[in-house]
């Protein structure tokens, strides 16, 4: 069986202040807000990426679609996409799906840390609110349910009625 991974291209909103260009297709980038969720080292890192595959996320990056790559098993795909989002200076929130993956994994989870609760925001919900990269890794695996609430999640960007305000604080 082939195994999925999902780059979900969400809207940024940063000032763009540089472009990056793969063949022939130009990107605008611009300098990420927090440096530390941009890839580094997976461009030199192991074979080099296709450039036609690269040239292809460009592409999809350009038009704001969102990208879905297809394969064996293996971590080529998760690789390929965080090379992606290392050229073109992406921010990236990253998931794992499995069949234990449920709907409110993928919103908040309560967190009771010292006597206080706090709720934590899920990577899609980090991800639509920041217009990072939302890399979903092992669609193949989740439950028919869980998928449409993540895409509703990353659609939905600053529009979350149903969840409590979220904390900053993580222990």
């Amino acid at each position: 069986p082939n195994a999925v991974v999902v780059m979900r291209l969400l809207p940024t909103r940063r000032l763009c202040t540089a472009s990056v260009r793969v063949a022939d297709v130009t990107v605008k980038v611009s300098a990420a807000k927090t440096p530390h969720l941009v890839p580094h080292a997976f461009a030199a890192a192991g074979s080099p990426a296709p450039p036609q595959h690269l040239r292809w996320m460009a592409q999809k990056e350009a038009l704001g679609q969102d990208v879905l790559l297809i394969g064996p098993p293996g971590g080529q795909k998760r690789q390929l996409a965080l090379r992606w989002a290392e050229v073109a200076g992406r921010e990236v929130e990253s998931l794992a799906l499995s069949s234990d993956t449920t709907e409110a994994d993928l919103k908040q989870r309560r967190q009771v840390l010292d006597g206080n609760v706090y709720y934590v925001d899920a990577a899609p919900v980090r991800a639509a609110i920041a217009g990072r990269l939302l890399l979903l890794d092992g669609v193949e695996k989740a439950e028919r349910n869980v998928l449409p609430t993540a895409h509703a999640r990353a659609s939905s960007n600053l529009h979350r009625p149903a969840l409590a305000p979220s904390t900053s604080h993580r222990p």
